[in-house]
């Protein structure tokens, strides 16, 4: 295993661990969109359980989109991709619970990215309720 990979698994298993312990709604996304750990009250918040979100595309689960009606999450994130510097946090709507009521909230983005190669290797959200 080369150092490179060593230290973004590190890095990911860090991410992960903050994810697990915020007391916040929080998930982390792959640069592929995919979500690596999504949190017990993100569960709550969006009604998805942990199974049913992990491993999905972070788009097709959390629905965040504008005020306007513009879908915000979607395939191809900028800020996944790393083409577009990330905002401190997000003002969206996003559907919430089981019967889809919606809800505003900001999503604060902290990108994780690895030194050594110069990427951003995961896009952590936690999810402040407005």
């Amino acid at each position: 295993m080369t150092r490179a990979r060593l230290q973004t698994d590190d890095l990911m298993q860090l991410a992960i661990g903050i994810v697990g312990d915020c007391p916040d709604a929080a998930f982390l996304v792959a640069t592929d969109g995919t979500i690596v750990a999504w949190n017990t009250p993100a569960s709550e918040l969006f009604g998805i359980a942990t199974w049913d979100a992990s491993a999905h595309n972070c788009g097709a689960i959390v629905h965040g989109f504008s005020q306007s009606g513009e879908p915000i999450c979607r395939a191809g994130c900028p800020l996944l991709t790393g083409r577009e510097p990330a905002p401190p946090s997000t003002a969206m709507r996003v559907r919430s619970g089981l019967l889809d009521s919606v809800r505003a909230v900001n999503v604060h983005h902290l990108p994780i990215r690895d030194a050594m190669l110069g990427t951003t290797i995961a896009v952590l959200h936690l999810v402040d309720p407005r």
